[in-house]
């Protein structure tokens, strides 16, 4: 009898190990996609953010050429209305979105062959725009 309830408990245990085992494995599998889902829900670390660009000049070869051009022709129209010359400029600079300032120091960069070259294509500029200011 003894040898019965020793193959009794056996068969148990065996039955119990075959019941609970597929369960441990569904388990294991859980576990496995809750650290697969926490890892990728983990804040990652951002990459350094680079450097920023300059700021492009704000004037610009052609921006230098049209401005110049312009104010030569618009002081030229109104030679006897300086008030409205100089209110026609700074609508001028104020369209082109740069101050005087702006303007001053980029001309103040210019070397002299630089300056030389530009005011030949301010005179093409010139002529090119001159029935504007007629």
């Amino acid at each position: 009898m003894k040898d019965s309830l020793k193959i009794a408990a056996l068969a148990v245990l065996i039955l119990t190990f075959c019941l609970v085992l597929p369960g441990c494995k569904q388990q294991s599998q859980t576990a496995d996609a809750l650290d697969e889902i926490e890892a990728a829900n983990k804040p990652q670390p951002e990459p350094p953010e680079p450097a920023p660009k300059p700021a492009p000049p704000k004037v610009t070869e052609e921006t230098y050429i049209e401005i110049t051009a312009r104010t030569a022709l618009i002081w030229e129209k109104y030679k006897d209305d300086a008030p409205s010359a100089e209110k026609t400029v700074e609508a001028l600079y104020e369209k082109l979105g740069i101050t005087q300032e702006d303007y001053k120091a980029y001309q103040a960069k210019l070397t002299p062959q630089i300056a030389t070259d530009l005011q030949k294509k301010v005179q093409e500029f010139m002529q090119k725009i001159l029935g504007e200011y007629r």
